[in-house]
């Protein structure tokens, strides 16, 4: 399982695709940075709101550069590496696997990959941007009054911004980052695995067809749930119940785990 593990994931860190990739998310994680420049140069933390608010994960100025990560997020889970298995059936390496270490482990191997690849893909993104921030604006303190944050004294007041567990914000903002960054991620990688599972459905379609479903299928999924079952509504730290959020998580990891059942029947009854 190891090897199997280690080939998927040098196989994918080899192609020339995951590295464009790569470049161009890091470039789009740097550029949303530069963004900001005009917004906090020459200032410091105490000239500005908390530093959590001008990161690409919250900032107004630039909430648009989040909403089309959001938005492109199917099409980035399939051809950074969920779109493979098309190829390595075709090319046979799908059968050279099942005859020397058996389908279950070669798919169990595909799985992992996919899901460590898509979500530290954007995962890293996404930090590299709040890390810029955090070295660009000098902490030498924050704006308070009577010792406390002004931010907090709104919350004390009842005019918090209501935001997805602000509490956390208020009291940890980095890793309140943190964790929107990691739901993002979670987001891409459970995309990724029901992409997986419709290529192995549909392991004759052409990429490009199945790339344009997917992304057809992800935007009517959100246009029909309600929004508190949106998980891009969470990601935008949407105002919400810690309760609606788990039974969104759980409904994204029957989701993958239905797309995957579905997949492994169609290959197996093939």
């Amino acid at each position: 399982m190891y090897k199997l593990l280690r080939n998927e994931w040098m196989r994918c860190f080899s192609s020339q695709k995951f590295k464009i990739l790569s470049l161009v998310l890091l470039g789009y994680s740097i550029f949303a940075f530069i963004a900001t420049i005009p917004s906090v140069v020459g200032k410091n933390s105490i000239q500005l709101l908390d530093r959590a608010q001008y990161t690409m994960v919250l900032s107004a100025d630039i909430r648009a550069l989040l909403h089309l990560l959001l938005l492109v997020c199917p099409i980035l889970a399939f051809i950074i590496y969920s779109d493979s298995y098309i190829s390595e059936r075709e090319k046979g390496i799908v059968t050279y696997y099942q005859t020397r270490t058996g389908f279950t482990k070669y798919i169990i191997a595909k799985l992992l990959a996919i899901i460590v690849v898509n979500f530290m893909t954007i995962f890293i993104t996404l930090s590299i941007n709040v890390l810029l921030t955090w070295i660009a604006i000098p902490n030498i303190g924050i704006r308070s009054i009577y010792g406390l944050p002004v931010y907090q004294l709104l919350m004390l007041d009842g005019l918090g911004s209501g935001m997805f567990l602000e509490t956390i914000y208020h009291q940890f903002p980095l890793l309140y980052q943190i964790l929107i960054i990691a739901i993002i991620a979670f987001y891409h990688a459970i995309v990724g695995v029901c992409c997986l599972g419709l290529s192995m459905v549909f392991p004759k379609i052409k990429k490009v067809n199945l790339c344009i479903y997917i992304f057809i299928g992800a935007s009517i999924l959100t246009i029909l749930l309600p929004i508190k079952f949106q998980i891009g509504m969470y990601a935008q730290t949407y105002p919400s119940k810690l309760s609606d959020f788990i039974l969104t998580l759980i409904g994204l990891i029957l989701l993958g785990i239905v797309f995957m059942i579905a997949g492994i029947f169609a290959e197996r009854t093939r």
